[in-house]
């Protein structure tokens, strides 16, 4: 899942009729890819999907465009979600284009140093990256727990949409509005609570012990890459990282 291969895209100047369009595009691939008896692939999940994908890559690039100004982008994507509250393909479509869009911007800081004449230049991509990560966190937080479906499948997945933008407090209320409904047995939510809880204070400590153990510095098993999905995990969790 490499932003770079996003670089062959010319830079085309789009009105937000044209973005509008383009995302309405977009739509129906991430629809299709939802299957109403499974769970809700994670935002991370249908990217991956996309870029193995011709066509969904291609969708995706298109949704995404380089060249556009953060806040035409943000106009859309805002106003698409307030048009169409309730509709999960339109909401997995956006947030899946929000953080391709913080995706592309980390991968363009990584290309420019930090001294000399380019790092004028990195600062400014550092301040293009925060915004991308604020949008995604307010499009993520754009749908209210109250608001959120009474199923577990659908708490599931915005916990994990809550995971992506390190949004702990959201996660945390996710799962007290899956206990309140009573959606799993008490002791399966306070599990499931208590573990998120241990791993949002010793997930980085878990994370550097792994590296430690594989001799590796890309190991990547924090709580906002997806690793530790809302089950309950045993003490052989990370054996298959170990082997």
């Amino acid at each position: 899942m490499d932003p770079s291969s996003a670089g062959s895209v010319k830079p085309v100047k789009h009105d937000k009729g044209e973005l509008r369009a383009r995302l309405d595009e977009w739509i129906p691939w991430i629809k299709q890819h939802i299957e109403a008896d499974k769970d809700i692939p994670s935002v991370l999940d249908l990217v991956r999907q996309a870029v193995n994908d011709s066509n969904g890559k291609d969708l995706l690039f298109a949704a995404v465009p380089t060249g556009v100004s953060p806040e035409v982008l943000e106009d859309c994507w805002g106003d698409k979600l307030a048009q169409t509250r309730g509709d999960l393909a339109v909401r997995a479509a956006v947030l899946c284009c929000a953080w391709w869009n913080r995706a592309l911007s980390e991968t363009e800081l990584d290309e420019w140093s930090d001294s000399g004449d380019e790092a004028f230049i990195r600062e400014g991509i550092e301040a293009q990256c925060l915004r991308a990560e604020k949008t995604l966190g307010l499009l993520v937080r754009f749908l209210s727990i109250e608001d959120c479906p009474g199923t577990w499948r659908d708490l599931r997945w915005e916990i994990l949409n809550s995971y992506l933008v390190k949004d702990w407090d959201r996660a945390d209320r996710l799962y007290s509005r899956a206990e309140d409904l009573h959606l799993k047995t008490d002791g399966e939510i306070s599990a499931l609570r208590g573990q998120f809880r241990f791993l949002t204070i010793f997930g980085n400590h878990i994370e550097e012990n792994v590296r430690k153990v594989l001799t590796r510095d890309d190991v990547r098993i924090g709580l906002n890459i997806l690793f530790w999905e809302p089950r309950i995990y045993g003490q052989t969790a990370l054996m298959s990282l170990t082997r």
